[in-house]
């Protein structure tokens, strides 16, 4: 396959140099299709959120509504997302093929089902249908990790990713087994300790196991900074690791007999605040070694998402040391962490990835002789709605902080639907990648 093509005008297009095609695999229109997914449970969430502003105002982080939209962003918009990438970059950062990519496609709807099984569950307050989408989530993700992963699939260079993603996917199977537990346990646990660990390894252990892990992967190359040192970022991951593990074990031991289970959880809670912080140190240091003076939209939106995981972290560390928190902190927390972390920087990724994947698959064998129209990379890129995918989530991160902690559902609102917006800007951007430059018709 041909390296991608590069723009020489990088300030006005997202510059592709740095994000070889190498690093993304060969062409495939699955994460194009993920992405369409996802994008779509993006605007699901944020038309959740927007109905949950009154709980979001008032830091009931526990409220149905809220949890609704939580897992609209976990199940919904990451988990696909997330796997729609694995399909891509597993043979090139693992050295593994899927074992069955008519598979791989036919789990989507599944986990797509589950996912809103769960999220019509949590609205209805808990139920059969929480339990009839946990149990598809569980089926899709045990299919997703068989055919992905598996004992001596990675080459030995590809191990350690392999072995970060293997993580990930077990802390996602633990919080799952821990919301069973839950529903289950006859010591009479402490149930917001069981909460606490389910968001841990949820939000801490898949979503930003998994980001860092693929993130050690992919964005050196995107800050144009291969040449940088990774010891902090392997760090900070092993830190989270740690601190999630120690969370989770905390949370199912969290009866009155279990003394000990008090200070683990707040043991465990700041290894992985740790963690994060160093995560944003790790993202410092490219930002300073990068080749490009001007930021692109997915530096800037990486810069953002890993200063929202860095703030998070020291507000977890803050709490463990003080040994509990407000309902507001938790608020605010909960909204670093999943919007201003996860999904800003999936968002970020996902506005490089999409024109090159876009590329790939419609012009990617186009040559001397060929009826297909020569398209750079940069054509199919809207520069100026990637920013503004960025700056919009930022800003409604920031107001739904703003609102937690002042009350005001007015500005938790908007920044609920800044979330939207951020929905109909990617599917503008999708879309614009995917039907710009049309080839004659038979030529696709």
């Amino acid at each position: 396959m041909p390296d991608a093509p590069t723009t020489s005008s990088t300030h006005r297009a997202l510059p592709l140099a740095d994000a070889p095609a190498a690093s993304l695999g060969e062409r495939s229109a699955i994460p194009l299709v993920h992405a369409a997914v996802a994008i779509a449970w993006l605007l699901v969430a944020g038309q959740l959120l927007s109905a949950a502003a009154g709980d979001l105002a008032a830091a009931r982080w526990g409220a149905p509504r809220v949890v609704a939209a939580t897992h609209a962003l976990t199940l919904g918009w990451l988990l696909t997302i997330a796997v729609g990438v694995l399909h891509q970059i597993a043979p090139a950062a693992m050295g593994v093929a899927p074992r069955s990519t008519r598979l791989w496609i036919a789990l989507l709807p599944l986990l797509s089902l589950g996912a809103a099984g769960v999220v019509l569950g949590a609205w209805q307050g808990g139920g059969r249908w929480s339990q009839f989408g946990w149990a598809v989530v569980l089926v899709s993700v045990l299919g997703y990790a068989w055919v992905l992963l598996g004992p001596d699939r990675a080459t030995p260079a590809g191990r350690g990713v392999a072995r970060r993603v293997a993580m990930a996917f077990a802390a996602l199977l633990a919080g799952m087994l821990l919301a069973a537990l839950r529903l289950r346990w006859t010591g009479s646990p402490d149930l917001t300790a069981l909460r606490t660990g389910h968001i841990a390894l949820g939000l801490g252990g898949f979503g930003t196991l998994l980001s860092i892990g693929v993130g050690l992967h992919l964005l050196p190359g995107f800050f144009g900074a291969r040449h940088v040192s990774v010891r902090t970022g392997h760090a900070a991951f092993r830190l989270v690791a740690t601190g999630v593990g120690a969370t989770a074990l905390a949370a199912m031991a969290a009866t009155d007999a279990a003394w000990w289970w008090e200070p683990l959880r707040r043991s465990g809670v700041a290894l992985a605040g740790l963690g994060a912080v160093c995560f944003g140190v790790q993202v410092a240091q490219w930002t300073w070694a990068r080749r490009n003076a001007r930021l692109d939209p997915t530096q800037g939106g990486v810069i953002l998402a890993a200063s929202a995981l860095s703030a998070a972290g020291v507000i977890a560390i803050v709490g463990a040391l003080r040994g509990q928190a407000a309902a507001p902190i938790l608020t605010a927390w909960g909204t670093l962490m999943l919007p201003g972390w996860l999904v800003l920087f999936v968002a970020s990724v996902l506005v490089r990835i999409i024109p090159l994947q876009a590329w790939m698959e419609r012009f990617s064998t186009a040559g001397a002789g060929s009826d297909r129209p020569r398209v750079r990379v940069a054509d199919l890129a809207l520069p100026g709605v990637a920013r503004a995918v960025v700056l919009s989530l930022a800003t409604g991160v920031l107001a739904i902080v703003a609102g937690a902690g002042l009350h005001s559902v007015p500005l938790a609102r908007s920044g609920a639907l800044s979330v939207v917006a951020v929905g109909l800007l990617l599917a503008s951007y999708l879309a614009h990648a995917l039907w710009r430059h049309r080839a004659p018709r038979g030529a696709l």
